[in-house]
């Protein structure tokens, strides 16, 4: 007699996306070019705060910031558990998109601030600025006009070799701006 018990499968809480999903248009790379907008992808991308990622790096010590935490406090003020989310593995990114709204088919119809990245709790800052470095340098984002606030809206994914979603991030423009403006000022003593 066997003993053998067919294997449950457990589902998966991974989210799979392609190379070229339907939301990234051709009409961003031109809005890119535009000097207010190139100015953020210079930021997030070429100045990203990590050396790890960017030889021309400007850390967050460099601008003046040493309590990490305190910026991680100035940045993430406006974020609560409806428009903050992250999982500490790939495969529980299915339930904290879902949390927020970022898992369903229109998710890039969102037009307020919400980010749902893969991290652990420590490097939440980090790993939120190597996410956007990374949209931008893979060409995983997208640019929206919101005629009702007068503001633009970034779309930005990223994700694994395998094609699973490691973050998703929906932010206006104001908020990069907002964002920049904190960390080029420096720590306030």
């Amino acid at each position: 007699m066997s003993n053998n018990k067919a294997a449950t499968k457990e589902p998966s809480g991974y989210v799979d996306t392609i190379d070229r999903p339907i939301w990234i248009d051709d009409e961003s790379e031109k809005i890119i070019q535009e000097a207010d907008f190139a100015k953020i992808k210079t930021f997030f991308h070429d100045h990203t705060p990590s050396r790890k990622v960017s030889a021309r790096a400007i850390t967050f010590e460099d601008y003046g910031w040493h309590d990490i935490e305190k910026l991680q406090s100035e940045l993430f003020k406006n974020f609560d558990e409806k428009h903050y989310s992250s999982a500490e593995k790939l495969n529980d990114m299915k339930a904290s998109l879902e949390r927020i709204g970022l898992n369903d088919t229109q998710w890039y119809e969102v037009d307020e601030d919400k980010i749902c990245i893969c991290t652990n709790k420590k490097k939440k800052i980090e790993k939120l600025f190597s996410h956007l470095r990374n949209s931008f340098a893979h060409n995983r984002y997208a640019i929206k006009y919101l005629p009702e606030s007068n503001d633009y809206i970034f779309i930005f994914e990223d994700k694994d070799s395998q094609n699973h979603v490691s973050a998703r991030m929906v932010l206006k423009k104001s908020t990069l701006e907002k964002w920049m403006s904190i960390i080029q000022n420096g720590e306030k003593k």
